[in-house]
């Protein structure tokens, strides 16, 4: 069996301890990750006590819709598997393309970081480098600590289309308590 993780920022200190937890107690033998930033890598890569078969990390993605060629039949095919109605809600979720914030910072800029045909290019390169990990890698579950952005919006919802099983962490909001859902709309 083989699980994937979304390990955003200081959840991949958690997640890999829940990864380790799943190995020792249950068997899972394999682990992949989709990972937001560059120390958690780091820290991932470090570690002997359980190796990733692949790494996605979201700071490799990012700078790739700069030279992306806008493919509006590719962004219409998306559109159809994903969009109920569109894929601006991919887009619309993400406070730091929609509103220049920084993540763990709250001040308000209400401009786009990215102009339009920008940020359809960063969905492409997104989705293109999602689906290719999971296709590549291809994981008996995910487990996601926060669906709040877009790239953990298309990882969520491109593994809910493949058919793998999705499971996401949420404060329950008793005690230190958890809830685990397989939609991350509702429990």
């Amino acid at each position: 069996m083989k699980g994937c993780f979304l390990l955003q920022r200081k959840f991949a200190w958690l997640g890999h301890a829940l990864a380790l937890e799943l190995k020792e107690k249950y068997g899972v033998r394999e682990f992949c990750a989709y990972v937001q930033s560059r120390k958690a890598e780091h820290f991932l890569r470090a570690r002997g006590d359980l190796k990733y078969t692949s790494l996605l990390v979201d700071e490799d993605i990012w700078p790739l819709y700069k030279t992306e060629k806008l493919d509006f039949a590719y962004l219409k095919k998306l559109e159809a598997e994903y969009g109920e109605p569109n894929l601006w809600k991919f887009l619309l979720v993400d406070r730091t393309i929609m509103m220049r914030i920084p993540p763990l910072e709250y001040s308000f800029r209400p401009s786009p970081l990215l102009n339009h045909e920008e940020m359809l290019r960063l969905l492409q390169v997104r989705f293109r480098a999602t689906t290719k990990f999971l296709e590549k890698e291809k994981p008996d579950f995910l487990i996601c600590s926060a669906v709040a952005g877009m790239s953990s919006r298309i990882l969520y919802h491109v593994a809910k289309k493949m058919g793998i099983k999705t499971i996401t962490i949420e404060p329950s909001r008793i005690k230190k308590f958890v809830t685990l859902s397989e939609n991350y709309l509702r429990l």
